[in-house]
């Protein structure tokens, strides 16, 4: 399924703003509000896609860095859809008030994993894969 890069500006708590290098890259460029008063900005670099295994991982550089992968396994009804991360901050502000501001980032990471469930019961990466996502009851 093909995606517009251009769609319009997404309250806080999404995806502000997003442009992939060129339309063939593997890379793009993904800057995120939240309910917080700051944005992250990072590159996203696909590293693995195997459409078979239903596996889709990407790096991140930036005020974010690491590893997310989505793992999308086939269940009687559509699928499951299991999202990884294992990424760090690199921007100061946030990380000089993390030892006493964790309870709201804990609950700003909480309102955008949300998010993207929400987004997922919509139009989930499974659709690039040919599968259903249901959403668990």
């Amino acid at each position: 399924m093909r995606r517009s890069t251009r769609s319009p500006p997404i309250r806080r708590g999404g995806r502000r703003s997003g442009r992939r290098a060129s339309a063939t890259s593997s890379t793009s460029w993904i800057r995120t509000c939240s309910i917080l008063p700051y944005d992250l900005g990072f590159e996203l670099e696909r590293t693995v896609a195997e459409p078979q295994a239903g596996i889709l991982e990407a790096r991140l550089t930036g005020d974010l860095e690491g590893l997310i992968r989505w793992s999308i396994e086939p269940t009687d009804d559509g699928c499951l859809i299991t999202f990884d991360e294992q990424v760090v901050t690199n921007k100061a502000a946030p990380n000089a008030l993390a030892p006493l501001a964790r309870p709201a980032f804990g609950a700003n990471h909480a309102l955008m994993m949300a998010t993207v469930r929400r987004v997922c019961a919509r139009s989930s990466p499974a659709s690039a894969l040919g599968r259903k996502f249901k959403p668990p009851d």
